[in-house]
């Protein structure tokens, strides 16, 4: 279901909010633009840090569309 809706965004060019648990344990909430889908990780802009960032693509807990911006 996360990956269906994180390839949809990713098409429509929406902004997309994630719950992100990194390497750490911590969770995050991000809003992000997906760039790149990659078997190694997903290419993002975060909107919150103002810089692109390399998620990996098992610690994107949950994804819900945003809509265009």
């Amino acid at each position: 279901m996360v990956e269906t809706v994180l390839h949809q965004a990713a098409r429509e060019k929406e902004m997309v909010e994630l719950i992100y648990l990194d390497r750490k344990g911590r969770l995050t909430q991000r809003r992000v633009r997906i760039f790149k889908w990659k078997e190694e990780g997903v290419w993002v802009y975060c909107e919150e840090r103002k810089a692109f960032r390399r998620l990996r693509r098992e610690g994107i807990l949950a994804a819900e569309r945003k809509g265009r911006r």
